[in-house]
């Protein structure tokens, strides 16, 4: 199966490498290649379908690093920049959204979703991404962020220190882990339960 191309970046696929991959159900998966292409896989991954070329932002010149569909038609791209885009066509027309400065996004629903700034700030929206908010209560330092599902987000930074938010990023649990020393993480994995 090569549905694991989702999971590991880099991985060579149809002789193009991909860039940012978004799964929107067990069948279908979508790409942003090293080649400028847009490509989608109806079948778990086996065989893409080029959609489009010459993708990458503004006058095609800016790779994406992040791609989330929440279904056939709604999705957020973030380009290297920082810039977000949103489309509701499956990716046909990409509509810029006021966030900038980004370097991770995630969407829990069409309207519900974050952006991770470089300045390591959180943004949050309520609106699809037509306009954001900057969250209070996110400690300093988190350097990374993970979304579970019902609004749930854990987050990372030095590695004593471990955040929850059960609401989307509204308020925030401090979690301490005393004697796990003071690195800095810049990884996270979780389990979705």
């Amino acid at each position: 199966c090569a549905l694991p191309i989702c999971f590991i970046g880099h991985t060579e696929v149809e002789l193009n490498l991909q860039y940012a991959v978004s799964v929107i159900n067990a069948k279908t998966l979508r790409l942003l290649a090293f080649d400028w292409t847009y490509q989608e896989s109806r079948d778990g991954g086996q065989t893409w379908t080029v959609l489009e070329r010459g993708v990458g932002g503004p006058n095609n010149s800016m790779p994406t690093q992040r791609l989330q569909f929440l279904n056939d038609s709604v999705g957020w791209r973030l380009l290297t920049d920082g810039q977000v885009y949103r489309t509701e066509n499956g990716g046909k027309t990409w509509d810029p959204t006021p966030a900038r400065d980004a370097v991770d996004l995630h969407f829990f629903d069409a309207n519900r979703g974050w952006v991770r700034t470089q300045n390591l700030s959180l943004l949050l929206t309520d609106d699809g991404g037509r306009s954001w908010r900057t969250t209070t209560g996110l400690p300093l330092g988190i350097r990374v962020l993970r979304s579970l599902p019902g609004g749930r987000l854990v987050g990372v930074g030095s590695a004593d220190v471990t955040v929850v938010s059960t609401d989307g990023g509204q308020t925030w649990q401090r979690r301490v882990w005393p004697g796990a020393g003071a690195q800095m993480l810049n990884a996270l994995a979780v389990h979705p339960q």
